[in-house]
């Protein structure tokens, strides 16, 4: 499923065309992805408090973050800077 799917809205009405709803909220994967960071240094910023917890949590395991709290964070500076990069692994 895309995070940006086609709605019809007054189908069969002259000029009236497809709409994109843009998305009001995202699991962690795509508030990493939207930001452009990896799943892991995302998780890791919210474990700090630097960047937003989940306005939604579903069941054990399903949170979801608002994307109005990722863009304000994104707007008032918020960046990865000082996060200690992980070690390697060895072969």
């Amino acid at each position: 499923m895309s995070e940006r799917e086609p709605i019809q809205q007054n189908a069969g009405q002259a000029g009236m065309g497809v709409v994109t709803r843009e998305p009001i909220s995202m699991r962690a994967g795509q508030a990493a992805r939207f930001l452009g960071i990896s799943r892991t240094t995302f998780y890791a910023l919210v474990a700090d408090g630097r960047a937003p917890k989940p306005r939604a949590v579903l069941g054990k395991k399903l949170k979801l973050w608002a994307v109005e709290d990722l863009e304000r964070w994104l707007l008032s500076g918020g960046s990865v800077d000082g996060l200690a990069p992980r070690k390697a692994r060895r072969a």
